[in-house]
């Protein structure tokens, strides 16, 4: 069984962050199924193991080539995020950004197709590979917060030593899965990421929020299985590049 303190800690508890960094020193040992009194959180453990598998021992952030330029442009305009960005600018972006943190939004295989957040904490976060069009799906970057909810097809949180790459142990994040609202398939990912606030209590319920409206909002599947985009008009950071008639929609300072 399990330490009784496992389920009552916050992720960002000293102590237990304490333990989660002692377990990283003999991760074949902290994820063995024998080892019934880990304290790290059931599904954080799990994916450590599926990690363990996946990725090298390695305290560089082994970042792996997404999409960029045209393809990135292309894989915006057809992913369903681009019919609802200007309800996420406004029910979750703004919001996050103000208060100093990241919000990316990714696709169904994990690659980062939207970033927003305060020029600091995205020059912060290129130095891990936190960059638009990079793959952040599990068997690329180990455990994190958009790859859990991709998985799991629910919310999660993973803060500071729960990553399993060393340098992204400095950040924290949260994330929830876009899904199809008739069929359940999962369409994408809404993180937040940044320091400790990024796992605060109010977080995934703004995020659970935010999801629902756009879900609520996105228009019926195309024939190619795809919902398709439409265009979008915003005050802020989110833009339309083109006439309305094109269904096309980009962050300012995106490649055209």
């Amino acid at each position: 069984m399990h330490l009784p303190s496992r389920a009552g800690r916050l992720p960002t508890d000293a102590g237990y962050q304490h333990g989660v960094l002692r377990a990283h020193e003999d991760l074949p040992a902290a994820t063995s199924p024998e080892n019934e009194r880990s304290m790290v959180r059931g599904p954080v453990l799990e994916s450590w193991r599926r990690s363990l598998d996946l990725l090298p021992r390695d305290a560089s952030a082994p970042v792996r080539a997404g999409v960029s330029g045209a393809e990135l442009a292309e894989v915006r305009r057809r992913h369903v995020f681009s019919a609802v960005l200007p309800l996420l600018h406004e029910r979750l972006i703004e919001p996050a950004v103000e208060a100093g943190l990241l919000v990316a939004l990714g696709d169904e295989q994990g690659r980062l197709l939207w970033l927003e957040g305060p020029s600091p904490q995205r020059t912060l976060a290129e130095d891990v590979g936190f960059v638009v069009g990079a793959d952040w799906s599990e068997d690329a970057m180990g455990t994190n917060a958009p790859a859990l909810a991709l998985a799991s097809g629910s919310a999660i949180q993973v803060a500071g030593a729960e990553h399993y790459v060393e340098v992204i142990q400095g950040w924290s994040c949260s994330a929830v899965p876009l899904l199809d609202p008739a069929s359940g398939e999962v369409l994408g990912v809404i993180d937040v990421t940044g320091d400790e606030r990024a796992v605060g209590p109010l977080v995934l319920p703004l995020l659970r929020a935010a999801a629902r409206a756009a879900q609520a909002e996105l228009p019926h599947r195309g024939d190619e299985g795809r919902i398709p985009p439409r265009c979008c008009a915003s005050s802020g950071p989110w833009r339309t590049r083109a006439p309305v008639t094109s269904s096309c929609c980009s962050p300012v300072g995106a490649p055209p």
